[in-house]
C-alpha cells in the first residue's frame, strides 16, 4: 500500500511525507517510524517518487514525470550498464568488486555486469595486478 501511496503523489504540488500511507490508519508510536515510511526507498528506486522542494517544514514528494521535464522510463539493465560505464570513466581502472562496493551490490552481480560489457572493457595491469577493468577509448558521441 505504501509504495502505491508514494506513487500517488499525483499533483505537481507534491504530497507531504506525513500524508503518505495515512489511509491505513496505522498507529504511531513514539520514537518509531510507521512501516510505510520504510517503503519510501523502494518507491523511489522504482521511479514512483522523488523529492521536491519542501512546503515550509514538510518534506514533500512528487512523481518524477510531473516534476522533471523530459523524464523517461529506462530499461533497468541498460541503466546499470550506463552506471558502470560512468563509474569506470570517473574512477577506472577498477575491479568489479570495487564497483560492487561503491554501488552497494553483490560482487557476483557486478561481475555479471562486467561480462555483459566485455566488448567495451579491457584488463589493464596496475601495480602487477591484471584484474582491474578500464573502458576502451571510444570516440566522443556526437549529440
Amino acid at each position: 500500500m505504501a509504495v502505491s501511496d508514494a506513487g500517488g503523489a499525483r499533483s505537481g504540488g507534491g504530497t507531504p511525507r506525513r500524508n503518505l500511507g495515512n489511509r491505513g490508519g496505522q498507529p504511531r508510536f513514539r520514537g518509531q517510524w510507521p512501516r510505510w515510511q520504510m517503503a519510501l526507498g523502494v518507491a523511489a528506486s522504482r521511479g514512483l517518487l522523488c523529492f521536491r522542494p519542501n512546503q515550509g517544514n514538510k518534506v514533500t514528494f512528487v512523481r518524477p514525470g510531473q516534476w522533471l521535464d523530459g523524464w523517461k522510463e529506462v530499461d533497468g539493465a541498460e541503466a546499470l550498464c550506463e552506471v558502470l560505464r560512468s563509474y569506470l570513466s570517473a574512477n577506472g581502472p577498477a575491479t568489479h568488486r570495487e564497483f560492487a562496493q561503491w554501488f552497494g551490490m553483490q560482487p557476483s552481480m557486478a561481475l555479471a555486469l562486467t561480462r555483459q560489457l566485455a566488448d567495451e572493457l579491457e584488463e589493464v595491469n596496475v601495480e602487477g595486478h591484471p584484474q582491474p577493468l578500464h573502458l576502451h577509448a571510444t570516440p566522443e558521441k556526437s549529440s
